[in-house]
């Protein structure tokens, strides 16, 4: 079965008979990213959030990213992103502005602790 990651966008070849035989749900990522999701993490700045829920963030690499209400965690508090807020986030690729996957708000407690 043939599929396209989500996060890097290349088209890669997945073994359907490994899925299908235990019952799993087809992989949207290809096995590079899955096994770097929780390496790629940055932190940055909420810039900017439209009412409707989207925004940019302004990772601490100095690139803006995009991001759309469905990339946030599901905890209560990545539920209503504010201007100004630290969050932790993925970065993937976008078009046409690099996408913030993944957003969690970084809790006051974490700041002081890190």
């Amino acid at each position: 079965m043939r599929g396209i990651c989500r996060d890097c966008g290349v088209e890669h070849q997945f073994d359907e008979h490994f899925y299908v035989e235990r019952s799993l749900a087809f992989p949207n990522r290809c096995y590079s990213c899955r096994a770097s999701r929780k390496e790629n993490r940055i932190p940055g700045t909420v810039a900017f959030v439209h009412p409707r829920g989207f925004g940019f963030i302004e990772g601490e690499d100095g690139t803006r990213y995009y991001v759309e209400p469905y990339d946030l965690g599901t905890d209560a508090a990545s539920a209503q992103l504010q201007t100004g807020q630290r969050v932790e986030f993925a970065p993937a690729i976008g078009n046409p502005h690099p996408r913030a996957r993944r957003v969690r708000v970084i809790k006051e407690s974490e700041r002081t602790a890190s």
